[in-house]
């Protein structure tokens, strides 16, 4: 049998493939909120009987801070999620709105761009929840005491995060949280009667603990029902 030298040259292929990857921080912002309350409370817990030091004050407000505007970003993080995820599968620009939500978001009523890209770009982060949880279900989202605490919630945040001082004579903007807490959370021990309400009375580890719990039930909520 004569040899035979075969040359065999295969093609070249070249595959590239394309991955979309994103980054989700819910989790994140809802750990950060929890060991804040956590410190805060061990602080607290620690002078039953004593005052703390300025130190230790100082670390105190500072947590309870972290735990609120923490808690508020996951449930920012946790809609916009939500509206990426889903862009594909929400409605484009034609949307019927019925007369309770234009009566209550008047704007919609005005033409939109993409919508998802709309509430995207929304700072109302109840507003935001509402009109997904109008498209899934068919209406907005229950009027209950947990809506009730997760506005109060964003408004303390908005005051931290947007801080204006106002001289002690002359309370206007922060005289309103102190009449909207109804009995949410305990008062900070470490100030005596008389002191500020905000920011000083109202950031308690009390406080931190509610925050980050109603923001767990909310979340655990909408994903139970929505997704």
């Amino acid at each position: 049998m004569n040899e035979m030298s075969v040359n065999t040259v295969l093609p070249m292929y070249e595959l590239t493939a394309f991955m979309k990857s994103r980054a989700n921080f819910t989790l994140y912002h809802l750990l950060a909120a929890k060991n804040a309350s956590f410190i805060a409370t061990e602080i607290e817990n620690k002078y039953k009987s004593e005052s703390p030091s300025q130190k230790e004050r100082d670390i105190y407000l500072s947590q309870v801070s972290t735990a609120i505007i923490c808690s508020v970003a996951a449930l920012e993080s946790n809609i916009n999620e939500y509206l990426v995820d889903h862009e594909k599968h929400l409605p484009g620009t034609s949307v019927n709105f019925d007369k309770k939500v234009i009566k209550k978001y008047p704007h919609l009523n005005k033409g939109l761009p993409s919508l998802s890209q709309y509430l995207l770009r929304s700072t109302c982060i109840i507003f935001k929840y509402d009109i997904v949880w109008f498209i899934v279900k068919k209406d907005l989202l229950p009027e209950n005491k947990l809506k009730q605490d997760i506005r109060y919630l964003t408004r303390l945040r908005n005051a931290l995060m947007h801080f204006t001082p106002e001289w002690d004579d002359a309370l206007s903007k922060h005289v309103d949280l102190e009449k909207g807490r109804k009995n949410r959370f305990k008062m900070n021990p470490f100030y005596r009667t008389g002191s500020l309400f905000f920011p000083y009375v109202c950031l308690s580890a009390s406080c931190a603990r509610w925050s980050y719990r109603i923001t767990n039930e909310f979340i655990a909520l909408f994903k139970a029902e929505i997704r």
